[in-house]
């Protein structure tokens, strides 16, 4: 008998196991599909970059004037540019 009977017939031609046995082994390979599928999708989701954080806009530190995106030096009084200025708090 090979494999549970169902490449041979040793049993006196007793083939009752072989659909139960087909569909067992269909049900494994599918089974270990999936989990490889699912450990490709983890790994992926894992391995994926996060988005860049959305860039707020920028104030001059000095008169608190939106900055234009790229420039140098503030449009109102001159003053040079740092990189995500928050807006000073006015009282």
């Amino acid at each position: 008998m090979n494999f549970f009977g169902i490449f041979t017939q040793d049993s006196g031609g007793d083939s009752s196991m072989l659909l139960p046995t087909i569909l067992l082994i269909i049900f494994c390979v599918i089974l270990f599909l999936a989990v490889i599928i699912g450990v490709i999708l983890l790994l992926v989701y894992a391995l994926k970059k996060p988005a860049p954080p959305k860039k707020e806009a920028t104030y001059c530190a000095n008169c608190g004037t939106k900055i234009i995106k790229g420039a140098s030096f503030c449009a109102q009084c001159g003053a040079p540019v740092q990189e995500n200025q928050e807006p000073p708090i006015t009282k």
